[in-house]
């Protein structure tokens, strides 16, 4: 009985692991396909950009921006509270 349990678990776990796609356009074969670019998939939100984050058809993006300190002005000091605080 442990055996039979124990090779249908092996056959059904085996069987799931395949190279398939949940969604056609999530295949990188369909990205430029008409039916994964706007406004054909619009309808149903099956576009490659809005299943994947990003549009793999465009150069690359980046989504981080430069944080650049102008050298001209100064800093200025934070004016938190000390740590010599006195009770009232």
């Amino acid at each position: 009985m442990k055996k039979l349990l124990l090779v249908t678990l092996l056959i059904l776990g085996t069987t799931s692991c395949g190279d398939s796609y949940r969604y056609k356009c999530q295949d990188p074969d369909n990205f430029g396909k008409p039916e994964c670019v706007p406004p054909a998939c619009l309808a149903d939100n099956s576009c490659t950009s809005t299943l994947l984050g990003y549009d793999p058809l465009l150069p690359e993006q980046t989504n981080e921006t430069e944080l650049v300190q102008d050298p001209t002005q100064d800093t200025i000091p934070c004016p938190c509270p000390t740590q010599e605080t006195t009770a009232p």
